[in-house]
């Protein structure tokens, strides 16, 4: 599921990749998401915030979830335990989130079509999953309104994950969560764009969302434009801007990115010839 939820990947605290942008978790939170409000949170409690330095601040944390003008609070706590391994039982966590559901709130419809979704994987007691409900849980939070639903929801219709594929109505809920920002809709709709997966064909579009995706830190998106511009699909062909981004995805870890590195260095390729750092 990683994949598909990307603050899920920051709940389970491994080192932040270089560069990371918390710009868009931080932009959730203010607007009220449960989900970037309690990572947020569990980053500042934990000295883990890029910008706000790099010592634990436990009082900031807690009043970001505390705070009586966020009604994120029990969606984001019952998040925290659930990801976290308590206090609360998974069960507990489940009720609170089917609760807030229930009352209309899209973050916890989503938190909770992730559940049942995902099912253990998503968090150790959970139920088995039920694609069928996450779907109609998705779908609720989508028309809504909210990004990560409507990017759930597009994967949803691409995966044939509790309703008949439909590669046209993935597009149609993958661009307005790209529209919203949500970084991975952002490079799935390039992908859609680039093979005429669902949409007509249309590389200088694909180029564009990869664009957006790639500078919110999103890895694959980085990779593919390095590419883009290597080749002059879909734009120019500029091998000095495909090393830029080379380096930003190969910095992340990106194994490709970090091969087609190598051959720019090797051959001076947008970059200085440098053999030894291709090595």
């Amino acid at each position: 599921p990683g994949a598909s939820i990307p603050f899920l990947s920051v709940l389970e605290f491994p080192p932040l990749p270089r560069g990371f942008d918390v710009s868009t978790l931080l932009r959730e939170a203010e607007q009220g998401s449960a989900t970037a409000t309690v990572v947020v949170a569990i980053l500042r409690a934990r000295g883990r915030l890029p910008g706000a330095g790099q010592s634990p601040d436990h009082p900031k944390a807690l009043a970001m979830l505390r705070s009586p003008a966020s009604s994120a609070y029990p969606v984001a706590t019952a998040l925290h335990d659930l990801l976290n391994g308590g206090p609360r039982s998974s069960a507990e966590c489940l009720r609170v989130l089917r609760e807030h559901a229930e009352r209309g709130d899209p973050s916890a419809g989503w938190a909770l079509g992730l559940c049942r979704r995902f099912g253990p994987s998503f968090a150790p007691g959970l139920p088995l999953e039920n694609h069928e409900e996450a779907f109609a849980l998705f779908l609720r939070a989508a028309e809504q309104g909210h990004a990560g639903a409507r990017f759930n929801l597009g994967k949803s219709y691409e995966k044939s994950s509790g309703v008949e594929k439909d590669l046209e109505k993935a597009v149609k809920w993958y661009l307005p969560a790209a529209e919203q920002g949500y970084a991975q809709a952002q490079f799935h709709l390039g992908l859609k764009y680039s093979i005429g997966d669902g949409v007509e064909k249309n590389l200088s579009e694909a180029v564009k969302w990869y664009g957006k995706a790639a500078e919110q830190g999103e890895a694959d998106a980085q990779s593919i434009l390095g590419v883009a511009y290597t080749k002059g699909e879909g734009t120019d062909k500029d091998f000095f801007a495909a090393a830029v981004w080379f380096r930003k995805a190969a910095e992340q870890g990106h194994a490709q990115a970090q091969v087609n590195l190598a051959i720019s260095l090797e051959y001076g390729h947008g970059v200085a010839q440098n053999l030894p750092e291709a090595l």
